[in-house]
């Protein structure tokens, strides 16, 4: 079945949400104004936090989406021929579950390092090592940083105690850098 530019975004957009990023229609490139042939670089993110490219691609003139993984990442490939299955072909569902599991774990690290890091700075407010005119700003930051520093931990097998301490220390440095007297 031929597919369409709408369906086409569609799947790009629900391919980076899935994976804890945000869709940005301008950046759809179409290297020729005169082809209806467009792509979009996505990225993936693996349960671990690894990153890698996907190159998703619409040719207008026969109705394909295609996609190509940097460096063939198998879980890559499972990943979005299942979200392509369960958007158009709807002929697979069970797959979708370890999919979800994965995000599911990876939302949850992301939240218990912004939380990490608002309780650094909460911590560091009451002893006034830190000055916050606007909390909006904060909040923005932490949800920053909790990404920032999931990114950089994913190449790092924590033990507990070790992981506190790098959240903590990653939090104070960039509290102090930003909201230091």
């Amino acid at each position: 079945m031929k597919r369409t530019y709408e369906e086409f975004i569609e799947f790009v957009k629900a391919f980076e949400e899935q994976n804890c990023f945000e869709f940005d229609e301008e950046v759809v490139e179409q290297p020729d104004p005169m082809l209806p042939v467009f792509s979009y670089d996505a990225t993936f993110r693996d349960e671990a936090n690894y990153k890698t490219s996907v190159l998703i691609s619409f040719n207008g003139l026969v109705g394909e989406i295609t996609w190509e993984v940097t460096a063939g990442w198998a879980d890559a490939v499972n990943e979005i021929e299942v979200l392509y299955d369960n958007m158009f072909d709807r002929k697979c569902l069970k797959p979708l579950v370890a999919t979800t599991e994965r995000l599911l774990k990876l939302r949850k690290h992301l939240q218990e390092a912004q939380a990490d890091i608002a309780l650094n700075a909460g911590y560091m407010l009451a002893n006034r090592e830190i000055d916050i005119s606007d909390s909006r700003e904060l909040i923005s930051n932490v949800i920053a940083w909790a990404d920032e520093f999931v990114s950089l931990d994913s190449l790092t097998q924590w033990k507990a105690e070790d992981y506190m301490e790098a959240i903590d220390e990653f939090a104070k440095e960039k509290l102090i850098e930003h909201y230091g007297y």
